[in-house]
């Protein structure tokens, strides 16, 4: 790069600067999941005492910015932001490397592309290690492109950071696999056509001697070579994507559509539309003996797609990527670099010129049918503007519309969390619990939901010696009766831990029955009460009622099951739903005699699906077929695995009826007739 195109300059500052902007005015937090454990694990390392035992602390490219960027600002949102925000602006300088020369119009769309996708922006400000990953995969492909078109020392130089950068984005996180399949593939060919000895000479000696120097470190640290690889498995659990243990229906829909789907959806792919047109133009003949810039970077989009739509990251079982799209943010500039060079072509000599129109028109239509939302605000915009340009005096005339229309299309998205930010009041939400924390004493412990713990505990520094962080499930697991217990509420961690007021203890469901109220936010909606009592009905209360039903055919149902609906599902015994099961009924009249303060409904049980469903228990008091209390209760929460099957249980609260002759139902209610199967139904009526 040099100052003889200034206006190439202003186009790379004016995308840093939306990405300035967009942290200051649109910043929204941590998602208080594995971000908090990156920064724990950061903290850890700064204060000289890394837990090898925990996968996240191996992640030294997240961890090891992170806490000098800790030492630097201290524990706060400040350093937690930075690097992922240098890694963006340092992806956003490799782009703009490699387009320079194309001129404004051409690396103003790259940088658009790349930088301004929704979901690549939000991340730009995020404890993660994706923006990280997503920097050394592009470095490695500059990297390649630098090396094969420099010579001497220059060309192994370049052999020696390619590899270098695949250890640094491994260091990152293992997903750096998916970029194995391109680099064996470009090695190949080179091998097969003799040609790039001495970078690949460089490239592969350096990297033996990386692996061999970072395993050695890793043994001198921990004591085994193998440490990391030990503790991934020993924090390794069943979930959505463990899809080697899940029906094979789910690995099908996964490689099938499941990720094409993910990318239209979360607005990942449009530079697809430029890869397919490029591939057309180029009739697919991508090896040939020289590689211009544009057919390389088809050749690596298109090798980059299939590897993550395909490529295992299990070594002992084929098991692609989950569907999470910030695992798949490194395809982003890699395409955008692409739509980059294909587009500048499309504007200037009008190549493309039937192809690209009609594949923009094909992908809009298939964001119809994937999702409404991203239709109109981006799949249909982008095609508007490469219809735009199939009008030859548009293309002619007024060239330097493209890249101002697409900024602009890729901001329309982005400029939503405006909205949203300012709805959620992130930086608000910090401030007044951290003047909570400061007015509480030493020994106090505060109970909260999964997501406020970890971001509490990020504000404590992680020193739990003054003031503890629980969990509300802890209230009733590990709750010690003292004068310095309190209940913090907060209705946005509360639902970004999956979590609605259903599965809250009673403690936390009613605090004005347990607790006193100190402190209430308006603007926030938070809260903060004293515990005055804990009432766990799980432990504490006396049943009523208890009865197990296990759907074994040689035990006859007591709750009106069909047994011709008793079927073996994955080598158990079990129960095949219908829209209504069998119903608990009970007389409402004994239970209200036996009765103290409070009365409880629970309710346990296993439950397997295939799909998402409104499955739901239904507890109702009647008398004569006339509703005096009903609750459904939810049982699919988040957090429920498909194809395997899950414990689930419901809590709920019975009134006191003193009206005689009155009857309690309880039922599984499953609305859509979805297929359903259910085990271990245990039902209790606890009284207190």
């Amino acid at each position: 790069m040099n100052g003889k195109k200034p206006v190439n300059w202003v186009v790379l500052l004016v995308h840093l600067l939306v990405i300035v902007l967009y942290h200051n005015l649109v910043y929204i937090g941590h998602y208080g999941y594995d971000d908090m454990e990156y920064a724990r694990a950061a903290v850890n390392l700064l204060n000289g005492e890394p837990d090898f035992s925990n996968h996240f602390s191996h992640r030294v490219s997240v961890t090891g910015p992170t806490a000098v960027a800790f030492a630097i600002f201290g524990v706060t949102d400040t350093g937690a932001t930075l690097p992922a925000l240098v890694f963006s602006f340092l992806l956003a300088f490799l782009v703009t490397s490699l387009l320079w020369k194309k001129g404004p119009i051409a690396l103003s769309i790259g940088l658009s592309l790349a930088l301004l996708p929704q979901w690549f922006l939000f991340y730009t400000d995020k404890l993660m290690p994706d923006m990280t990953v997503a920097f050394f995969v592009f470095a490695t492909v500059v990297f390649y492109w630098r090396g094969i078109n420099s010579f001497g020392r220059r060309k192994a130089a370049y052999g020696a950071v390619f590899s270098l950068s695949l250890l640094l984005g491994f260091l990152a996180k293992g997903t750096i696999v998916l970029a194995l399949p391109w680099a064996l593939f470009i090695f190949a060919i080179d091998l097969f056509r003799r040609r790039e000895k001495s970078f690949w000479l460089a490239a592969v000696g350096s990297g033996a001697l990386f692996l061999g120097v970072y395993f050695l470190a890793t043994w001198w640290l921990t004591g085994s070579f193998f440490s990391r690889f030990t503790a991934i498995a020993g924090n390794a659990y069943m979930n959505a994507c463990s899809y080697a243990e899940l029906p094979s229906s789910f690995l099908l829909e996964r490689v099938t559509k499941g990720f094409w789907e993910m990318g239209i959806q979360y607005g990942l792919l449009p530079g697809m539309i430029f890869l397919i047109a490029g591939l057309i133009g180029k009739k697919f003949r991508l090896i040939g003996e020289n590689y211009s810039l544009l057919r390389y970077s088809l050749l690596t989009g298109i090798v980059f797609l299939l590897s993550a739509n395909f490529m295992t990251i299990s070594p002992t079982a084929y098991n692609p990527m989950c569907l999470d799209v910030r695992h798949y943010l490194f395809l982003t500039p890699i395409l955008a670099l692409v739509a980059a060079l294909v587009f500048s072509k499309y504007i200037s000599a009008g190549r493309y010129n039937i192809v690209l129109p009609m594949l923009a028109i094909a992908f809009a239509l298939l964001a119809y049918q994937i999702d409404n939302k991203e239709f109109e605000k981006l799949w249909l915009p982008i095609a508007g503007v490469i219809l735009l340009g199939f009008v030859p005096i548009i293309r002619r005339k007024a060239g330097f519309l493209f890249p101002i229309l697409t900024f602009g299309v890729m901001l329309i998205l982005p400029w939503e969390m405006f909205s949203f930010s300012d709805q959620v009041k992130y930086r608000e939400q910090r401030e007044w619990i951290v003047e909570q924390l400061e007015k509480l004493e030493n020994g106090s412990t505060i109970y909260t939901s999964p997501v406020q713990e970890r971001l509490t505990r990020f504000y404590l520094r992680f020193d739990s010696s003054e003031i503890k962080v629980r969990r509300y499930s802890d209230l009733e697991k590990a709750y010690e009766a003292t004068n310095q217990n309190y209940l913090l509420f907060n209705p946005y961690t509360l639902q970004l831990s999956g979590m609605n007021n259903d599965q809250l203890p009673y403690t936390a469901l009613y605090p004005t029955e347990t607790s006193r109220l100190l402190e209430r936010d308006e603007k926030t909606g938070m809260e903060l009460y004293q515990i005055e009592e804990v009432i766990s009905p799980r432990s504490q209360g006396t049943a009523i009622v208890s009865i197990l039903e296990v759907f074994d055919s040689a035990s006859p149902s007591e709750l009106e099951f069909k047994t011709e609906n008793f079927v073996e599902k994955t080598g158990r015994s079990a129960y095949k739903l219908e829209e209504y099961s069998g119903t608990f009924r009970v007389p409402f009249d004994s239970i209200s005699a036996l009765a103290e303060k409070y009365t409880f409904a629970l309710i346990d049980l296993d439950a397997y699906a295939e799909a998402n469903s409104n499955l739901r228990i239904v507890i109702s008091i009647e008398k004569n077929g006339i509703e005096l209390f009903r609750d459904d209760v939810y049982l699919l929460k988040q957090g429920f695995i498909f194809g395997t099957w899950n414990t689930v249980n419901a809590e709920v609260r019975l009134p006191l009826i003193e009206e005689k002759g009155c009857e309690l139902l309880t039922y599984i209610w499953n609305p859509e007739g979805d297929t359903m199967y259910i085990d271990n139904l245990h039902l209790s009526i606890i009284s207190m």
